[in-house]
């Protein structure tokens, strides 16, 4: 089915429902019809965004106040950018606080051409220093889900480095009295720009939208007024997350590293979805 998107870009999406869902809590599967409904609204927001003039947000499902679409990661590219590199080895053996991590890795973005961004009340940023760690104490689910989402990309050894580099994320210490103000010391100026807010609604929605289409995003204010289960959907765009990864895998390893983080994104996005408080969550991918 064709479908014209705002910024006059045709594009040709299709959907995929992801059999096993993330996570139901006990709860009754929802009806394969209305997911297919849901992922049919995710395919009418979809609408043109360009990573080089638009700053980034979280894949936060609630609506946003004043800010047109932005393309989502977790946490927004700067603590996505950060929770990569610790995952791919990027700190390993530094003695560097954390403030000054996240300080370098936004550098390294920014000057990739990935602008900074996020929004307020923010647990991807705010509970960082919690939700990194139980990638090393649930290695058997963040194993699982990342061979499930990468097929033949997927690599036993790159997935247990990064299991790895988690477990000493934690021993480390290092993000001790982590909070949401360190991102927003570390913008200064540019934090009443880059930082959106959020309308104070609860976490209502049962749906993780995967896009994996280049240069699109869904309008997450549009879905969550046209929702038909659960409010909203929270968004991951794979092609702005393969920017950021790219950025950061720089050097004469370039290809190990991008590797890492191609796991670690799969490993990140499970540990959020265990960590958000909406006790189901099924998966969509928009292709």
């Amino acid at each position: 089915m064709n479908h014209e998107t705002r910024g006059n870009m045709i594009q040709t999406p299709t959907f995929i429902i992801v059999e096993t869902p993330i996570k139901t809590a006990g709860a009754e599967l929802i009806a394969p019809e209305l997911l297919e409904k849901q992922a049919q609204q995710a395919v009418i927001c979809l609408t043109a965004v360009d990573y080089r003039t638009s700053r980034g947000t979280c894949i936060d499902e609630r609506p946003r106040e004043e800010t047109d679409p932005r393309l989502s990661v977790p946490g927004g590219p700067d603590v996505y950018a950060l929770a990569v590199n610790e995952l791919i080895g990027t700190f390993e053996d530094s003695d560097m606080p954390a403030e000054e991590r996240l300080r370098s890795t936004k550098k390294t973005i920014n000057n990739g051409g990935i602008l900074s961004g996020g929004h307020f009340i923010c647990a991807a940023n705010g509970v960082f220093a919690t939700w990194i760690p139980a990638i090393g104490k649930h290695p058997d689910a963040m194993l699982a889900y990342a061979q499930s989402q990468m097929g033949d990309r997927y690599h036993p050894d790159a997935a247990h480095r990064v299991i790895e580099n988690a477990i000493r994320f934690e021993d480390s210490h290092t993000y001790k009295g982590w909070n949401e103000q360190v991102l927003v010391n570390v913008l200064g100026s540019e934090a009443a720009e880059a930082i959106e807010k959020l309308r104070d609604v609860p976490h209502e929605g049962v749906t993780l939208v995967r896009n994996k289409i280049e240069g699109m995003t869904v309008d997450q204010n549009e879905l969550y007024d046209r929702s038909v289960i659960g409010k909203g959907s929270f968004v991951f765009d794979d092609p702005y997350a393969d920017k950021i990864e790219h950025v950061l895998a720089s050097g004469p390893d370039a290809a190990e590293k991008k590797l890492l983080a191609e796991h670690a994104r799969e490993m990140i996005l499970a540990a959020v979805a265990g960590a958000v408080p909406n006790p189901e969550l099924y998966q969509i991918d928009l292709n």
